[in-house]
């Protein structure tokens, strides 16, 4: 086994920022073994909001420990006690991981007409959370619209 942990990135945006547009286009051209754990916190062990439940979480650890780097997305992590949570978790199931947050614009306009172009069932709903999401939501001044031109490594 190697003693060399993997690299955790942590996509965080509204829906119809870009982060898949992005993950698909940029991201796994250039890392094509990372791991994806897309909604990591969907489904998580009675809806707890906290990591800590994911029930990705394990897989994302052993995949970390093992070597390989993953990627996380959720929209919680537009909160910033959520991706701080993440990230302190992560330190201590993982120790010596490197973490990189990518962040996309708050935009909450641009990411409602993306949401609605792509014509999916959930639209009213992925557009009831960008409401909520983006009230909070306070990527760096460097986050663009539809990139990933903000990247803080923790």
């Amino acid at each position: 086994m190697s003693n060399q942990v993997g690299r955790l990135h942590v996509l965080i945006g509204l829906p119809g920022s870009g982060k898949s547009t992005f993950l698909r286009e940029r991201f796994q051209v250039s890392h094509p073994e990372v791991a994806i754990f897309d909604d990591y916190q969907a489904h998580a062990i009675a809806d707890q909001s906290d990591p800590q439940w994911s029930r990705n979480r394990p897989s994302a650890i052993e995949t970390l420990r093992g070597g390989t780097p993953v990627l996380v997305s959720d929209i919680s992590y537009c909160r910033a006690s959520a991706i701080d949570r993440l990230v302190s978790l992560m330190r201590q199931d993982v120790p010596g991981v490197e973490i990189d947050l990518i962040y996309f614009a708050n935009d909450p306009e641009a990411a409602a007409h993306n949401v609605r172009l792509r014509g999916r069932d959930q639209c009213e709903r992925e557009i009831q959370l960008i409401r909520e999401f983006s009230a909070d939501y306070r990527p760096p001044a460097s986050a663009m619209p539809g990139s990933a031109q903000s990247l803080e490594h923790r």
